[in-house]
This record gives C-alpha cells, structure tokens and sequence, in this order.
C-alpha cells in the first residue's frame, strides 16, 4: 500500500521536504513568534499521495489490532498520513520552525478543517475523528491547551506530538498508490444449469465482519492486502465464475481468495463449513489403475488410505503436496523425494505420467485430463445431485462449502461416486466450521488447516 521514496532529508530555501506538501512560512524575523500564535498553516493540492513519517510507523498493522480496518481505505489512509506528515515536516524544518525535536507541534485548526475536512459525522467534525484515531491507535498526543485571539490580544492554538514509540525516529517518504476508481463488475460467463446453480447460491452469501477482523488480524502484511482486494470485489458483486479454458473446472471469486479468507463467509447468519476431497490429483490416479499390474495398484491404494504426502515424501505434508504437483505436472528437472519414492514404488504408474506431454505441447496434459475428472466428480455430479435436493453448496475445486446439516448428504455423494468410478472409498476431511466446539482458537484453526498462526 505505501511505496518509499529517495528523496533528501534536508530542504533548500524554496522547497519543502515535501514538494507535495508545501508549507507557507513567515520571514525569518518572524518565524518564532508566527509559529507560537498561528501555528502550522498548509496549503495542499487537491489529490495529495506523499507524505514524510518515522521510519518504524506501521499505520495499517496498528488499525487492523485496534479493530479501524474501515480506515485502511487509501482515502483514509491520507488523511491520516497528512497530519503525521504535518508533524513530521515541523521536525525535519525545525531551524526555520524554532521547534525542538519530539515537541508539540502546534496547528491551527483552520488548517485542519481545510486540510482534512470539516464535514460532519454523528456530529464531530471529520478532522477531530481523524485526530482520535491516531491517539487512539498510540501514533499521537495532543496538547488541548489553546486561547483564541481577542481583543488584540494574539493568541496560540493546540499541538500535537508523536507518542514516546516515534520519538528520534528516522523520516522516510512514502507514496501512497490511487488505484483508478472503477466499479467492479460482475464477469461471469454461464453455460449451463449446474453452474447457474453455484452462481446463485454465492451471490446468498455475505461476509461475516466479526469473523473477517479475526482473519485480518492473524494475516501477514501481503496476505491483508489481497484479503482487502478480494473483499471489496464480493462486496461490489464481482462473482466472476468460469469454467476452465482447456478443462471444465470451475473457477470464481471463493476459488480465487487466500483460503483462510473462506470462513468469513456466511449464508443469511447462518453457519457454513468446508469439506474437503484429501489427497484428491493422487485418488484420481486410478482411473489408470486396469493399465498397470494387479500388485502395483493394490499398493497404490493401501497407501492413498494413508496420508498419501506423508508417506510417499517428507514428514511436512505441504511440502509433500507441492513435491507432487512438480513431479506429476511439472518439467521434474530436480528429483524430489517424494518423486523418487513414488517412482521406487509404482514405476509402471510413472510410465504413464510420464507418456502425457508437457503444457507448452497444446495436446491433453495430464493436469487437464485429472482436472476434468474432479470436475465430473465434484460439480457435475455431487454438486448436481445437492441441485436436484434443493440442498445449498458451493465447490471449491475439490472441496464443498455448505451447512453442517448437508455435510452426511454431500459425504454420502461423494463416496458413492468414487466407488462407482474407482472402487475406491472416500472420506471427505473437515477444513474449517464456522462456531464449532472444536475449533475454539485461532491456533487451533491454523494448525488444522496448516496456516501460520
């Protein structure tokens, strides 16, 4: 969200710190004694995306832990940037200013009103609510003393300060960058009954705020940011659903979100949950299962009754995971563990791996052929059987957001589907449930679902 800058420290006798924030001062003579009485008076071009702030000041972290994620809007952002800039560049000019480092900064609140804004919210001006943010949030203090001018008498307005945290800090410059105002649209492309169905039943959805802070808070800087894009494209009606260009997989705007974003949403107050296919491109295998020998597939799928990762690659199952997806779909130049093992242990199966050609060919990868298995499986034959029962559920590739009170309907579809194809049996696994008895922390919920807490 903000961008540093290069530029200098230090200022020349026509130019401000920041060239974007053009402070008038008095002449010299005056300086001390104009400052004292009128405080710092600004003008300001109307779009204003430059500010001057200590180095250790981490403004949307502090606003996420106080529970103000609505002032992480770039809007807001600015005008919260604007007043500490106005600080900040009062202590970097501190020898034209006659201010001492970390003092009150005094600013008249003409400046504020026409700076930050002066409408209007519950009754408070919009300026004092910003200022309340900032103490609230630990970034400054105010010095509430002041005396109107009266009678000829000159008088002195309040000050501000950074808080003991920001005091001596180095002053960087950030950038804050305007994305271009546009309306999100909804760009979905329907082509069939079965996907109307899904797209209808997200647009039942909403996000849960409570749930969604709780998210944010627990979120990494990057990973914060991509849950705010993702938000505010549902909240427009950005659903966005497709199938896949080479294979009929289903993509859309949950498919699309940080996983962990997922449980924020809720169906009219009501709770979900998401069930998940495990070890789902490996199951899949089988549909090779009449091409190699009796023995190896009896092996295959002892092992996939298993923890399929774990048992074939490295003790961490993610890293077991994505060793798969580079052995299976990748170029595989670097042999992994897991590759080798499974190599060992099922080489005719490798042959047939090793038969699709690679992505760049333009034929049937194998990813697209396992892709268009799921999608049989998972959407054109679960999802429509919960279609024809009325019953609601929203895939995620191999996964099923839905009620608890579907899940035994969806588990059932679900393994009478893979034993007709496969004569396999599968048990859906639980990622997350909204209010479960079982998940009563955060930590709790991350080390279920391999997150970093």
């Amino acid at each position: 969200m903000k961008q540093k800058t290069n530029e200098p420290l230090c200022s020349n006798k026509n130019t401000t710190p920041n060239n974007q924030l053009p402070i008038c001062t008095p002449s010299t003579n005056q300086k001390k004694e104009s400052t004292k009485k009128e405080g710092v008076h600004v003008e300001v071009r109307q779009y204003l995306n430059s500010f001057w702030i200590p180095r250790n000041l981490e403004l949307d972290r502090l606003l996420v832990e106080h529970d103000l994620t609505e002032w992480c809007k770039p809007e807001h952002f600015r005008k919260l940037y604007l007043l500490i800039s106005l600080i900040q560049h009062a202590y970097l000019d501190f020898d034209k200013r006659g201010l001492k480092r970390n003092s009150f900064v005094p600013i008249a609140s003409k400046t504020l009103k026409e700076v930050i804004g002066e409408h209007r919210i519950n009754g408070k001006c919009f300026y004092r609510i910003v200022i309340s943010v900032l103490m609230k949030i630990g970034v400054i203090e105010e010095n509430r003393k002041y005396r109107a001018a009266m009678d000829g008498k000159n008088g002195f307005p309040k000050s501000f300060r950074f808080t003991k945290a920001y005091w001596n800090q180095p002053a960087e410059r950030i950038q804050l960058r305007t994305p271009k105002p546009h309306k999100e649209k909804d760009r979905s492309v329907i082509k069939n009954e079965v996907q109307e169905f899904i797209h209808s039943n997200l647009k039942r959805l909403c996000l849960s705020d409570k749930i969604l802070h709780e998210v944010l808070v627990h979120a990494s800087d990057e990973r914060r940011r991509q849950i705010w894009l993702h938000e505010e494209k549902f909240r427009e009606g950005a659903i966005n659903l497709s199938g896949g260009k080479n294979q009929r997989r289903i993509a859309h705007c949950l498919t699309k979100c940080p996983r962990e974003m997922r449980r924020a949403f809720v169906l009219n107050g009501r709770s979900l949950c998401e069930y998940d296919t495990p070890s789902c491109q490996p199951t899949l295998l089988l549909h090779f299962s009449n091409q190699i020998p009796a023995a190896e597939d009896l092996d295959y799928r002892a092992v996939l009754s298993g923890d399929f990762y774990t048992a074939l690659g490295p003790p961490n199952r993610d890293k077991g995971k994505n060793q798969f997806l580079k052995f299976a779909f990748g170029q595989y130049q670097r042999e992994n563990i897991l590759g080798r093992n499974f190599t060992q242990r099922f080489p005719e199966l490798t042959k047939i791996i090793r038969s699709f050609p690679p992505k760049e060919s333009g034929k049937q990868t194998l990813s697209c052929l396992l892709q268009d298995l799921e999608a049989e499986i998972c959407i054109y034959a679960v999802v429509r059987n919960c279609m024809e029962h009325g019953l609601f559920v929203v895939p995620v590739h191999d996964s099923f957001i839905v009620e608890p009170s579907s899940v035994q309907f969806v588990q059932n579809a679900v393994r009478a589907e893979f034993s007709r194809r496969f004569g396999f049996s599968m048990q859906l696994k639980r990622k997350w449930e909204q209010e479960p008895k079982e998940f009563t922390t955060w930590a709790d919920f991350s080390e279920e679902n391999g997150l970093a807490a």
